[in-house]
């Protein structure tokens, strides 16, 4: 039990962080939080994990937040394929490296690494 509440803890705070704090969705949309917590939360918590067992310090969290930043923005949300979403989107005019970082992952490489501690 000493170990679950922390790691619940900051699957639950990766969300908030990620999407109510950056403003994404308002305060009155907290039930999101069971949606979201295993997309952010899972993520956020396999990243301290992996880095906490292989004795990584922090620059492995920013990498592996970003890569996960990255993949969830361009596989889960779509936006490196779709041009209208969140005014970042990848299409033939743009490059992927100027897609990456424009978007750069912000609330998933935002909620990794500010809670990923």
């Amino acid at each position: 039990m000493r170990r679950i509440i922390p790691a619940l803890g900051l699957a639950l705070l990766s969300p908030l962080v990620a999407e109510f704090l950056l403003g994404d969705f308002p305060i009155t949309h907290l039930t999101y939080l069971i949606l979201l917590a295993p997309t952010y939360g899972g993520a956020t918590v396999l990243i301290r994990e992996t880095a906490r067992r292989a004795g990584l310090g922090w620059p492995s969290i920013v990498l592996m937040a970003l890569a996960y930043g990255v993949s969830e923005e361009g596989i889960m949300t779509m936006s490196s394929s779709t041009p209208t979403t969140r005014g970042c989107g990848y299409s033939t005019a743009v490059t992927f490296p100027r897609w990456a970082s424009e978007c750069r992952g912000h609330c998933s490489c935002w909620a990794c690494t500010r809670c990923g501690a």
